[in-house]
């Protein structure tokens, strides 16, 4: 009886179980370095910062760096989405060379309005302090910069170019961090060097970056069609945009907001001592989780979005590659938090300097909220697809509220611990709201299965880290990591294929890293 209609379900998650599931673990390798360069980047610079700038210096850095990525939210990073969201569906319907045309167009109206708006800002500052920082400047230049570079590169990944993407975000990283760091030895420990660098590294790969994109072939048209085109395709492009974008202009200040307000409330109420010695902390949880998460969210992204606009009609298989993905998730990040969260402060003492060590508590809360927060990013995929990111700025509202309420009540009390605590609370409430707001649009369904056998290994794993901890004589802070990690993957493996969460994935996982198989969507 169900035998007939259970067949046909089967044919459909078949793609889903081989070949995108390959392709994904391909690409999640492929983008690997693309977060693994940068975070090994982040970890050292807080080696060098956090010993030649006080935490009052990197305080001040850290504030000033959050603003700039705040602004950088409002002004560009929303387009990234639309990017992601709209450029399969005119690669489908053979329309690239107007989307080419009309994103050009678009960031060339960024770029513009960022520049009258400094000019003016500039002048408004320079009247009323009588000289200019050359952080300031160095700041309005990136800005403008980053507006085409961090654009493009998702160009790249939207048209699942992961090598390319991987190649330019490794390049950048590693030229950015050099040249701030010749600046501050060679000249003088100034923290603009840092802005600095960052501004002529996207510089001088913005050339070869628009080449790789393929937008310098975009099609030309003369000047007396332009009206035409701007009438009959930008103008409806722009409305499309603006409706899905902006409303993640409020999701994305939300998610930054909940990243950096807890620094500006702990500056008010405990200093810059506080900021400093919270945020390299934090950034250390969120770095080395980031390099096993963000290559899997990068791979799983693209190609939900591409399956979704060549499978308009199956909204099932998406929802099926948004568990599996879900799944992998979890599999890798977990017992990395795991890891994290029993060696905290071993990490700290190994890559801060000492003035930062007694924030290693902060840690495992961190990064308990940063996963949690990055496994809802599946679970809202529905809403993307589905165009409700108003829903989605209506939850991070929620959060940011609960995490205002929290910071003024925690961090007088508790200072940056207090923080740490509503960050975990206030990251960790999303994924629930996501998860039952999303049943009546596009439900998100957690494979609860494979999260209990999941949570069961990486417990096993604890015990054996912990018994390890226990009973070791070594005091090396780099060995005791060292050995705690191959602990750590030696227990946690064998847990995992014992319970054969491992054994459907295993083969998928080997053809990816030998890169044997090609998939058809490029």
């Amino acid at each position: 009886m169900d035998t007939s209609s259970s067949k046909p379900e089967d044919k459909k998650k078949q793609p889903l179980d081989t070949s995108m599931t390959k392709r994904m673990l391909k690409d999640a390798v492929i983008y690997a370095p693309s977060s693994f360069v940068p975070a090994i980047i982040s970890i050292l610079s807080l080696v060098i910062y956090t010993r030649k700038f006080s935490p009052t210096q990197y305080g001040v850095y850290v504030l000033f760096i959050s603003t700039i990525n705040v602004i950088n939210l409002v002004v560009s990073t929303w387009i990234q989405f639309v990017i992601l969201r709209y450029r399969a569906e005119y690669l489908n319907d053979a329309k690239i060379d107007d989307f080419n045309s009309d994103l050009i167009f678009l960031l060339s109206l960024i770029s513009f309005f960022l520049l009258m708006v400094s000019a003016v800002g500039l002048a408004i500052f320079y009247s009323i302090t009588g000289s200019l920082n050359n952080i300031v400047p160095f700041a309005i230049g990136y800005l403008i910069i980053n507006a085409w570079y961090s654009n493009l590169c998702f160009v790249l990944m939207a048209d699942l170019k992961s090598k390319k993407y991987t190649s330019f975000a490794v390049a950048n990283a590693c030229l950015a961090f050099l040249l701030a760091i010749a600046f501050i030895f060679a000249i003088r420990a100034d923290i603009s060097f840092i802005i600095l660098g960052m501004l002529l590294s996207e510089l001088a790969l913005a050339a070869p970056l628009v080449y790789s994109t393929g937008m310098i072939k975009a099609r030309r048209r003369r000047i007396m069609r332009l009206k035409a085109h701007f009438k009959a395709n930008y103008l409806p492009f722009l409305r499309k945009a603006f409706a899905y974008g902006f409303p993640m202009i409020g999701w994305l200040i939300g998610v930054e907001l909940l990243n950096v307000l807890d620094r500006y409330i702990i500056e008010a109420f405990r200093g810059s001592v506080e900021v400093g010695i919270y945020s390299p902390n934090y950034s250390l949880a969120i770095g080395v989780l980031g390099l096993v998460a963000t290559p899997i969210s990068f791979a799983a992204h693209s190609l939900i979005m591409k399956e979704s606009s060549l499978r308009l009609g199956n909204p099932e298989g998406t929802r099926d590659m948004i568990r599996d993905f879900s799944k992998y998730y979890l599999l890798f990040t977990i017992p990395i938090f795991v890891f994290l969260s029993l060696n905290s402060k071993d990490l700290a003492k190994f890559f801060l300097g000492e003035e930062y060590w007694g924030g290693y508590v902060i840690i495992p809360i961190v990064s308990f909220g940063y996963l949690a927060w990055n496994f809802a990013v599946y679970g809202h995929k529905g809403f993307e697809l589905k165009e409700k990111t108003k829903t989605m700025l209506f939850y991070v509202g929620i959060c940011i509220t609960l995490n205002v309420v929290l910071n003024l009540i925690l961090i007088p009390l508790a200072g940056y611990k207090g923080a740490a605590v509503t960050t975990l609370i206030s990251l960790s409430l999303y994924p629930i709201l996501v998860y039952f707001g999303s049943r009546h649009i596009f439900p998100w369904e957690i494979p609860w299965r494979s999260l209990f056998n999941i949570i069961v290994s990486s417990t096993c794993m604890s015990i054996a880290i912990v018994l390890y901890r226990t009973f070791s004589p070594l005091q090396s802070n780099i060995t005791n990591l060292i050995i705690s990690f191959c602990i750590s993957f030696a227990v946690y493996g064998v847990a995992i294929y014992s319970l054969k969460e491992f054994k459907s994935l295993r083969l998928s996982m080997l053809k990816a890293f030998l890169g044997s198989r090609k998939h058809d969507l490029i």
